[in-house]
């Protein structure tokens, strides 16, 4: 389960110009930043919290670190252009023969 945990990062000069007045946008909403130990105690109140990896960071930091692993699936909820491209180029490369993305 990666996140930031925290919401959107600044808008940067790396990303497209419509994926940083999304970013702009939705940086001000508090729900998109619930904190991790209120996700970890959500997990855990519906009986899902077993097995689970929580990997805190904004994927520019964390995606590299998960690259290089075996997945079956990957769902994937990144929000804007910039951060689906580069989650993709992450973990597409790890997906097993008859593995699934959702998007």
């Amino acid at each position: 389960m990666a996140d930031s945990f925290t919401g959107f990062p600044p808008p940067s000069a790396e990303t497209a110009a419509a994926d940083q007045e999304v970013e702009a946008d939705m940086g001000r909403i508090g729900y998109l930043a619930p904190g991790l130990p209120a996700v970890r105690e959500h997990f855990a109140r519906f009986g899902v919290a077993a097995g689970v990896e929580f990997v805190p960071g904004f994927f520019e930091d964390t995606m590299p670190g998960l690259s290089g692993r075996t997945w079956s699936l990957v769902r994937l909820d990144a929000d804007t252009y910039h951060a689906t491209k580069l989650t993709l180029e992450a973990l597409y490369p790890g997906l097993q023969t008859g593995g699934r993305v959702i998007i």
